[in-house]
C-alpha cells in the first residue's frame, strides 16, 4: 500500500494549543470551510460534492439529507451509486 503526505495548513489565534486544536477540528467539520480541501502529494483535493439538482456544495455526511429537501420523497434506503446520479465530487 502506498504512503501518501497530506496536508492542511491553518493559521489561527487562540488561547491555548487546546483551543488551537478544537477550534481546527471545528473548521474541518464544518463543510462549508476549507477544512474539506486538503493537499495530497502536491494535489490539491476537494473532498466535497456538488449538487447537480443545485449547484450547492456538501460534505459526504449531508448529501441524503440535502437529497430529501429536494424530494421529501426520497428514501432513507438509497444507494451510494443512487446518490452518485444528483452529487459530482468536486476533486
Amino acid at each position: 500500500m502506498p504512503t501518501y503526505r497530506v496536508q492542511w495548513e491553518i493559521d489561527l489565534q487562540a488561547d491555548s494549543p487546546g483551543d488551537a486544536a478544537r477550534l481546527t477540528l471545528e473548521i474541518q467539520r464544518d463543510p462549508n470551510s476549507i477544512g474539506s480541501v486538503l493537499k495530497v502529494d502536491g494535489k490539491v483535493m476537494d473532498l466535497r460534492h456538488r449538487c447537480n439538482l443545485c449547484g450547492d456544495l456538501f460534505a459526504v455526511k449531508e448529501l441524503r439529507e440535502h437529497l430529501r429537501a429536494h424530494s421529501p420523497a426520497a428514501d432513507s434506503a438509497l444507494e451510494a451509486q443512487d446518490l452518485a446520479q444528483f452529487f459530482t465530487p468536486v476533486v
